[in-house]
């Protein structure tokens, strides 16, 4: 996890690490541990709900309310590619 996340080698990519397995393998458990452990490293931690794509889209339009996108603009259009666009942008605009 700590290499695949690492920021000693930025690029202009969103980083991403998605843990996978049965239920009450320790994936929350782990990732809670790792935030701890780095906190310092990040200014945001989020938590996405993605285990169907019905709940991965809704997780993203909720995120990008929470960040400021109006919930509006989000019902226009192509709600689900603008959410995700959204979000993707606004990560890519931070640093940490």
């Amino acid at each position: 996890m700590e290499q695949a996340l690492s920021c000693s080698n930025p690029s202009s990519e969103c980083k991403k690490l998605a843990l996978t397995g049965q239920g009450g393998m320790s994936k929350t458990q782990l990732m809670l541990r790792y935030c701890y452990h780095h906190s310092a490293a990040y200014d945001f931690f989020f938590w996405l709900e993605v285990d169907s794509r019905s709940t991965a889209i809704l997780s993203f339009r909720k995120l990008a309310i929470s960040l400021g996108l109006n919930e509006e603009t989000i019902l226009e259009g192509d709600s689900e590619v603008k959410a995700i666009r959204w979000v993707r942008s606004w990560l890519q605009e931070r640093t940490k």
